[in-house]
């Protein structure tokens, strides 16, 4: 899974692209947001890419994140760690992503294996996506076919999809 996000005030926004292992692409989400600084774009990114990705696979999977944040990248590698043994001060999480990290967490702690890497930004695939004027969703090949849905939480809200 690749995510970025992306703070330019009004028309900040987020991207995430979810692939098999093979590369193929299942999903690509791009949404405009109002956050209130880059930390929140680039958490708010993973959080929203966990929460879709949960809706395909099986908990016990293994996944990879790509970013190009590098203490995020740190932050994510360092759950399982933590868990495991004690590093004091080993995890810094932003003051304006608490809610998103807690709930990032959560969904980590329930995978088998998650591990993330960091990139530049001019090579992370997610980094078109969280810089669209307007947000789409993508099933599948964007050339094969568009679906247009709200993002999880809000379709959640509105009775569209069953929380499981």
């Amino acid at each position: 899974m690749a995510i970025d996000g992306s703070y330019r005030g009004e028309t900040s926004g987020i991207g995430v692209i979810i692939q098999t292992y093979q590369g193929k692409d299942i999903l690509e989400i791009s949404q405009q947001g109002e956050f209130p600084d880059n930390n929140a774009a680039e958490y708010g990114a993973l959080r929203i890419g966990l929460e879709t990705l949960f809706r395909f696979v099986d908990p016990d999977c293994k996944i990879g994140i790509i970013t190009d944040h590098d203490q995020l990248s740190s932050n994510i590698n360092a759950i399982r760690r933590e868990n495991e043994i004690y590093f004091p001060g080993r995890i810094s999480i932003p003051k304006t992503v608490k809610k998103d990290w807690r709930e990032i967490r959560e969904i980590v702690n329930m995978c088998h294996q998650v591990k993330s890497v960091c990139i530049k930004s001019k090579k992370n695939p997610a980094h078109r996506l969280a810089n669209l004027v307007r947000g789409h969703t993508t099933y599948g090949y964007a050339e094969e076919s568009i679906i247009q849905i709200p993002p999880p939480s809000r379709a959640i809200r509105r009775g569209k999809i069953r929380e499981t």
